[in-house]
């Protein structure tokens, strides 16, 4: 298939060379991903697909520095993430990226707001202002999120899947508020 000129150009965002890991020991050691290599370039769209225990939730939190290779590089907009000391990795992470996991990982204590309002503040925005950019109509005008005003009062365990998913992807610092 050929690619437009214009793409083919373009530098990849993403590099991944020789990524490998497994799992368990001995006998029972299973390779779920073996001296992958792979580009992601600006405005691809990509898909993964695979059985259970394939290697797609590996292979992401190896790309997001999450989970580090057993060989091989990460590449991330000219970045190396796993030359990177904890904090730099960190930071890199909080800057780029937004994690949204299938169990949404909402802390149970905080309301809807709450949750989009915390990482926010972790960006260095003033509480004021993050409670400010969390509240539904200045949010709504945006992006709805969560449905019904009153639901931004809630918890996660008391708001519909749907409402939950989407306070999880609001809560991502790479999400515009």
């Amino acid at each position: 298939m050929n690619q437009p000129a214009s793409l083919g150009a373009t530098s990849p965002s993403i590099v991944a060379r020789g990524l490998t890991r497994g799992y368990g020991s001995g006998a029972e050691r299973r390779l779920v991903i073996d001296a992958l290599a792979l580009d992601f370039r600006p405005g691809e769209l990509s898909l993964m697909m695979g059985a259970s225990g394939s290697g797609k939730s590996t292979l992401l939190a190896m790309l997001g520095g999450l989970l580090r290779p057993e060989a091989g590089r990460v590449e991330i907009l000219g970045t190396d993430l796993w030359q990177l000391d904890a904090a730099a990795l960190e930071r890199f992470r909080f800057a780029h990226f937004g994690f949204i996991f299938q169990g949404f990982n909402l802390f149970p204590a905080l309301t809807a707001v709450e949750q989009v309002a915390l990482p926010l503040r972790f960006s260095g925005v003033a509480s004021a202002e993050a409670f400010r950019r969390a509240q539904w109509p200045h949010a709504a005008s945006r992006r709805r999120i969560a449905g019904p005003a009153i639901r931004k009062y809630c918890s996660p365990m008391n708001l519909p899947v749907r409402s939950t998913a989407k306070t999880a992807k609001r809560s991502s610092p790479c999400c515009s508020v």
